[in-house]
């Protein structure tokens, strides 16, 4: 039964083809019923107009959390960019070395961030493996740092990408985040950041190995003042979505 829904929802999908705004709110009326023009009209919008996956957000975000009409205090998906965080933030690397990025990030939004969230590589150079970084679920008004572990590459240079959180049906939200990296022989990143490690013992920087032990993502307290480090998920059973680990310890 279940697969004839589906299927006819795909069907449907298929052949609403259109530009036309008002169109597509009635096409979105369509298939979902007893819906406002108004909550259709922000699915879509928040979709920039895409018909199917404005549905499938109203299936993640609306129907879950009973919204049927738009109002001053409908809750949403968001993300602020506190703070980049990155130990040795500013500081050259050098060439085919392994670094770390962290940024501290807030969930300004009014729903938690659904499970399957990632942290994704939307265009620029691509200097880590992961293109997808799972992220744990957060609640409205949590803080989490995000790590992404890059590796350097052999030429000199400046290197720049540009990273977004997305839903598992690759809606993005919230603030987008810059990552410019000089890459030059004479970089102490790495240095820096092992320096940072072993003195202080921070979370998120190489070879701080033991904070990348646990299999799941820590789920942030949202009444909680002090942020909390996202680690990655073992995904090993979806490709699209390889957790990163950081390098061995190098000994001094």
């Amino acid at each position: 039964m279940d697969d004839d829904i589906d299927n006819m929802l795909i069907h449907q999908l298929s052949c609403l083809r259109t530009n036309d705004k008002e169109v597509l709110v009635k096409q979105f009326q369509s298939i979902l019923g007893n819906v406002s023009a108004e909550t259709c009209a922000f699915f879509l919008d928040m979709t920039n107009w895409n018909l199917q996956d404005a549905v499938g957000a109203y299936y993640d975000y609306g129907y879950s959390n009973n919204i049927t009409e738009v109002g001053f205090t409908l809750p949403f998906l968001d993300m602020q960019l506190l703070k980049d965080i990155t130990v040795g933030e500013g500081e050259a690397v050098a060439p085919e070395t392994r670094f770390a990025k962290t940024w501290l990030v807030k969930n300004t939004g009014g729903v938690h961030w659904p499970e399957g969230t990632a942290l994704c590589l939307v265009d620029g150079h691509p200097l880590s493996h992961d293109r997808r970084v799972p992220v744990a679920s957060l609640g409205p008004g949590g803080e989490a740092e995000l790590t992404v572990w890059m590796s350097s590459p052999s030429l000199r240079g400046i290197y720049h990408s540009r990273w977004q959180l997305m839903t598992p049906q690759n809606v993005p939200f919230g603030e987008t985040i810059w990552c410019i990296i000089s890459v030059d022989d004479s970089g102490i990143l790495d240095i820096t950041q092992r320096m940072a490690s072993a003195h202080l013992g921070r979370l998120g920087v190489p070879g701080d190995v033991d904070s990348f032990t646990a299999s799941s993502p820590v789920t942030a307290n949202v009444n909680s003042s002090s942020p909390v480090a996202i680690t990655y998920e073992d995904s090993s059973e979806d490709p699209s979505c390889t957790p990163s680990t950081p390098p061995e310890e190098d000994e001094f």
